[in-house]
Protein backbone atom coordinates (compact mmCIF):
# COMPACT_ATOMS: atom_id res chain seq x y z
CA UNK A 1 0.00 0.00 0.00
CA UNK A 2 1.31 3.17 -0.85
CA UNK A 3 1.03 5.89 1.41
CA UNK A 4 1.18 10.19 1.55
CA UNK A 5 4.58 9.19 3.99
CA UNK A 6 5.89 7.40 1.26
CA UNK A 7 5.60 9.94 -1.53
CA UNK A 8 7.05 12.24 0.42
CA UNK A 9 10.26 10.53 0.99
CA UNK A 10 10.27 9.41 -2.63
CA UNK A 11 10.14 13.25 -3.41
CA UNK A 12 13.09 14.61 -0.85
CA UNK A 13 15.18 14.54 -4.56
CA UNK A 14 12.80 16.43 -6.35
CA UNK A 15 12.49 19.43 -3.68
CA UNK A 16 15.92 19.22 -3.16
CA UNK A 17 15.48 20.73 -7.08
CA UNK A 18 16.97 17.44 -8.37
CA UNK A 19 15.85 14.56 -10.87
CA UNK A 20 17.82 12.22 -11.60
CA UNK A 21 20.99 13.87 -11.05
CA UNK A 22 19.75 17.14 -13.27
CA UNK A 23 18.93 20.15 -12.21
CA UNK A 24 15.10 21.54 -12.84
CA UNK A 25 15.07 24.87 -14.99
CA UNK A 26 11.74 26.62 -14.11
CA UNK A 27 10.16 28.46 -16.78
CA UNK A 28 6.72 29.43 -18.27
CA UNK A 29 8.01 28.42 -21.63
CA UNK A 30 5.06 25.90 -22.66
CA UNK A 31 7.24 23.36 -24.35
CA UNK A 32 9.94 23.59 -21.65
CA UNK A 33 6.84 23.23 -19.16
CA UNK A 34 5.91 20.13 -20.41
CA UNK A 35 9.42 18.61 -20.79
CA UNK A 36 9.42 19.38 -17.27
CA UNK A 37 6.18 17.76 -16.29
CA UNK A 38 7.48 14.66 -18.32
CA UNK A 39 10.93 14.16 -16.36
CA UNK A 40 8.61 14.45 -12.97
CA UNK A 41 6.15 11.92 -14.11
CA UNK A 42 8.63 9.83 -15.52
CA UNK A 43 10.60 9.82 -12.36
CA UNK A 44 6.86 9.63 -10.49
CA UNK A 45 6.15 6.19 -12.05
CA UNK A 46 9.65 4.67 -11.92
CA UNK A 47 8.63 4.74 -7.86
CA UNK A 48 4.93 3.73 -8.36
CA UNK A 49 3.41 1.84 -10.86
CA UNK A 50 1.16 -1.11 -11.64
CA UNK A 51 0.85 -4.40 -13.25
CA UNK A 52 1.96 -3.38 -17.26
CA UNK A 53 0.35 0.28 -15.92
CA UNK A 54 3.75 1.58 -15.72
CA UNK A 55 6.42 4.50 -17.52
CA UNK A 56 6.30 2.51 -21.03
CA UNK A 57 2.36 2.90 -20.88
CA UNK A 58 2.56 5.83 -19.76
CA UNK A 59 5.30 7.29 -22.86
CA UNK A 60 2.78 5.33 -25.15
CA UNK A 61 -0.23 6.79 -23.98
CA UNK A 62 1.68 10.55 -23.91
CA UNK A 63 2.98 9.95 -27.92
CA UNK A 64 -0.93 8.78 -28.92
CA UNK A 65 -2.16 12.01 -27.04
CA UNK A 66 0.33 14.27 -29.57
CA UNK A 67 -0.12 12.50 -32.88
CA UNK A 68 -4.10 12.41 -31.97
CA UNK A 69 -4.02 15.69 -30.58
CA UNK A 70 -2.17 17.57 -33.35
CA UNK A 71 -4.14 16.54 -35.94
CA UNK A 72 -7.49 17.23 -33.76
CA UNK A 73 -6.18 20.58 -32.59
CA UNK A 74 -6.23 19.67 -29.13
CA UNK A 75 -4.29 22.00 -26.15
CA UNK A 76 -0.78 20.50 -25.91
CA UNK A 77 -0.51 22.41 -22.49
CA UNK A 78 -3.60 20.13 -21.25
CA UNK A 79 -3.70 17.12 -23.23
CA UNK A 80 -0.17 16.15 -22.36
CA UNK A 81 0.34 17.33 -19.08
CA UNK A 82 -2.90 15.13 -18.37
CA UNK A 83 -1.48 11.72 -20.23
CA UNK A 84 1.83 11.82 -18.93
CA UNK A 85 0.10 12.07 -15.06
CA UNK A 86 -2.96 10.10 -16.15
CA UNK A 87 -1.79 6.73 -14.41
CA UNK A 88 0.32 7.86 -11.26
CA UNK A 89 -2.51 7.06 -9.04
CA UNK A 90 -2.08 3.45 -10.30
CA UNK A 91 -0.08 1.82 -7.28
CA UNK A 92 -2.94 2.85 -4.69
CA UNK A 93 -4.87 -0.03 -3.79
CA UNK A 94 -8.76 0.40 -3.25
CA UNK A 95 -9.17 3.42 -4.46
CA UNK A 96 -10.63 4.77 -7.70
CA UNK A 97 -7.04 5.38 -9.42
CA UNK A 98 -8.16 8.02 -11.55
CA UNK A 99 -9.93 10.47 -9.09
CA UNK A 100 -6.45 9.44 -7.00
CA UNK A 101 -3.96 10.36 -10.23
CA UNK A 102 -5.99 13.88 -10.66
CA UNK A 103 -5.69 14.28 -7.32
CA UNK A 104 -1.54 13.66 -7.12
CA UNK A 105 -1.71 15.35 -10.58
CA UNK A 106 -2.88 18.82 -9.08
CA UNK A 107 0.42 18.28 -5.97
CA UNK A 108 2.33 17.42 -8.72
CA UNK A 109 1.70 19.84 -11.12
CA UNK A 110 1.84 22.93 -7.95
CA UNK A 111 5.24 21.55 -7.41
CA UNK A 112 6.26 22.00 -11.37
CA UNK A 113 4.81 25.56 -11.04
CA UNK A 114 2.44 24.93 -14.07
CA UNK A 115 -0.03 27.72 -14.63
CA UNK A 116 -2.93 27.76 -11.39
CA UNK A 117 -5.66 28.18 -13.60
CA UNK A 118 -4.98 25.42 -16.08
CA UNK A 119 -4.47 22.60 -13.79
CA UNK A 120 -8.56 21.80 -13.24
CA UNK A 121 -8.87 21.01 -16.83
CA UNK A 122 -6.04 18.85 -16.89
CA UNK A 123 -7.68 16.94 -13.38
CA UNK A 124 -10.71 17.13 -15.33
CA UNK A 125 -9.22 14.63 -18.41
CA UNK A 126 -7.83 12.65 -15.72
CA UNK A 127 -10.93 11.48 -14.20
CA UNK A 128 -12.74 11.00 -17.26
CA UNK A 129 -10.31 8.42 -18.94
CA UNK A 130 -11.22 5.86 -16.91
CA UNK A 131 -13.29 2.62 -18.75
CA UNK A 132 -15.46 1.64 -15.75
CA UNK A 133 -16.30 4.77 -15.05
CA UNK A 134 -18.53 4.98 -17.96
CA UNK A 135 -18.44 8.44 -18.39
CA UNK A 136 -18.74 11.14 -21.35
CA UNK A 137 -16.11 13.69 -20.93
CA UNK A 138 -17.01 16.98 -22.62
CA UNK A 139 -13.64 18.99 -23.69
CA UNK A 140 -11.25 17.52 -26.79
CA UNK A 141 -8.21 16.99 -24.71
CA UNK A 142 -10.63 14.68 -21.87
CA UNK A 143 -12.07 12.97 -25.27
CA UNK A 144 -8.23 12.38 -26.35
CA UNK A 145 -7.02 11.29 -23.39
CA UNK A 146 -9.59 8.66 -23.37
CA UNK A 147 -9.16 7.54 -27.01
CA UNK A 148 -5.58 6.94 -26.77
CA UNK A 149 -5.56 5.22 -23.43
CA UNK A 150 -8.17 2.60 -24.84
CA UNK A 151 -6.27 2.32 -27.40
CA UNK A 152 -2.64 1.20 -25.77
CA UNK A 153 -4.69 -1.41 -24.27
CA UNK A 154 -6.00 -2.79 -27.62
CA UNK A 155 -4.10 -5.08 -29.77
CA UNK A 156 -0.74 -6.32 -28.53
CA UNK A 157 0.14 -4.29 -26.44
CA UNK A 158 -3.27 -4.59 -24.87
CA UNK A 159 -2.96 -8.60 -24.72
CA UNK A 160 0.83 -8.19 -22.68
CA UNK A 161 -1.35 -5.53 -20.16
CA UNK A 162 -4.37 -7.27 -19.68
CA UNK A 163 -2.32 -11.18 -19.23
CA UNK A 164 0.47 -8.56 -16.69
CA UNK A 165 -2.77 -7.77 -14.98
CA UNK A 166 -4.38 -10.90 -14.15
CA UNK A 167 -1.44 -12.56 -13.24
CA UNK A 168 -0.75 -9.32 -10.34
CA UNK A 169 -4.23 -10.21 -9.33
CA UNK A 170 -3.74 -14.68 -9.51
CA UNK A 171 -6.83 -14.60 -12.09
CA UNK A 172 -7.12 -17.40 -13.67
CA UNK A 173 -6.19 -17.69 -17.70
CA UNK A 174 -9.99 -19.18 -18.58
CA UNK A 175 -12.88 -21.26 -17.07
CA UNK A 176 -11.81 -24.48 -18.52
CA UNK A 177 -15.41 -25.45 -18.73
CA UNK A 178 -17.21 -22.73 -20.09
CA UNK A 179 -14.70 -20.82 -21.50
CA UNK A 180 -16.72 -18.26 -23.59
CA UNK A 181 -19.09 -17.63 -20.71
CA UNK A 182 -22.25 -19.25 -22.32
CA UNK A 183 -23.85 -20.94 -19.67
CA UNK A 184 -22.63 -17.75 -17.27
CA UNK A 185 -22.07 -14.55 -16.43
CA UNK A 186 -18.96 -13.11 -17.72
CA UNK A 187 -16.24 -12.22 -14.70
CA UNK A 188 -13.21 -10.85 -15.12
CA UNK A 189 -12.08 -10.42 -11.58
CA UNK A 190 -11.95 -14.58 -11.75
CA UNK A 191 -10.52 -15.37 -15.60
CA UNK A 192 -8.76 -12.99 -17.73
CA UNK A 193 -10.16 -14.66 -20.82
CA UNK A 194 -13.30 -13.15 -19.96
CA UNK A 195 -11.61 -9.41 -20.25
CA UNK A 196 -11.98 -9.79 -23.91
CA UNK A 197 -15.06 -9.28 -24.58
CA UNK A 198 -16.05 -7.38 -20.95
CA UNK A 199 -13.40 -4.01 -22.30
CA UNK A 200 -11.05 -5.22 -25.09
CA UNK A 201 -13.67 -5.90 -28.11
CA UNK A 202 -15.86 -3.34 -27.07
CA UNK A 203 -12.93 -0.43 -27.24
CA UNK A 204 -13.27 0.70 -30.84
CA UNK A 205 -16.92 1.94 -30.49
CA UNK A 206 -16.05 3.83 -27.65
CA UNK A 207 -13.61 6.25 -29.93
CA UNK A 208 -14.06 9.89 -29.85
CA UNK A 209 -12.02 11.07 -32.70
CA UNK A 210 -11.37 10.42 -35.92
CA UNK A 211 -7.84 9.82 -35.76
CA UNK A 212 -8.50 7.63 -32.92
CA UNK A 213 -10.83 5.61 -35.06
CA UNK A 214 -8.14 4.76 -37.63
CA UNK A 215 -5.48 3.87 -35.27
CA UNK A 216 -7.67 1.40 -33.05
CA UNK A 217 -8.68 -0.54 -36.19
CA UNK A 218 -5.40 -2.62 -37.06
CA UNK A 219 -4.83 -3.50 -33.45
CA UNK A 220 -8.75 -4.55 -33.33
CA UNK A 221 -8.21 -7.06 -35.76
CA UNK A 222 -4.90 -7.84 -34.02
CA UNK A 223 -7.04 -8.54 -30.77
CA UNK A 224 -9.76 -10.62 -32.06
CA UNK A 225 -7.00 -13.00 -33.74
CA UNK A 226 -5.28 -13.57 -30.69
CA UNK A 227 -8.17 -14.28 -29.19
CA UNK A 228 -9.67 -17.14 -32.04
CA UNK A 229 -5.89 -18.70 -31.63
CA UNK A 230 -5.90 -18.76 -28.20
CA UNK A 231 -9.65 -20.75 -28.03
CA UNK A 232 -8.40 -22.67 -30.90
CA UNK A 233 -5.64 -24.23 -28.76
CA UNK A 234 -7.27 -24.54 -25.28
CA UNK A 235 -10.11 -26.40 -27.82
CA UNK A 236 -12.73 -24.08 -28.19
CA UNK A 237 -15.14 -23.87 -31.11
CA UNK A 238 -17.10 -20.88 -31.20
CA UNK A 239 -14.59 -17.65 -32.59
CA UNK A 240 -15.52 -14.06 -31.76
Amino acid sequence: MVTWKAISTSWSRYRSGMINGLPIKQTTDNSSLIAHVKRVALEYMQLHSFAGHDQTHTLRVYELCRLIGEKEKADPLILEPAALLHDVGRSFEGVDHAEKSAELAKKLLRECSFPADRIPEVQYAIRMHRFSRGAEPNTLEAKILQDADRIDISGAIGVAMTFAYGGSKNTELYDKDDPLAKNRKLDDTKYVLDHFQTKLFRLPDTMHTRTAKQLIRKRSIYLKSFFNQFLEEIGAETKA
